[in-house]
């Protein structure tokens, strides 16, 4: 019986890639959830450093495993962000 774990499930050799950024942690943990719903396992980084209050902005990312890149980002190109509008033309008037 052969009980080596094969590639994939060596977490601690795995190549992590990027498959989203953005300044905003909740949007970055929500695409998390939704590759999860996916099957697909992904982790924030940076998530530390974008909530603090510094001169420079921090960046949140979403990784992935390499194997796995090409489907997620298959998944979030499909999910779409809705922001309220910031145009006063667009605000409806009283």
């Amino acid at each position: 019986m052969n009980t080596s774990p094969s590639p994939s499930d060596d977490l601690n050799n795995a190549k992590l890639v990027s498959v989203f950024s953005s300044q905003d942690e909740p949007s970055a943990a929500l695409r998390v959830h939704v590759l999860a719903d996916a099957g697909i396992r992904a982790v924030v980084v940076g998530a530390l450093t974008a909530g603090m209050r510094t001169e420079s902005l921090g960046w949140v990312q979403v990784k992935v495993l390499e194997h796995d890149e090409a489907q997620a980002r298959q998944v979030l190109s499909e999910v779409q962000r809705v922001e309220p509008a910031d145009d006063l033309d667009t605000q409806p008037t009283p």
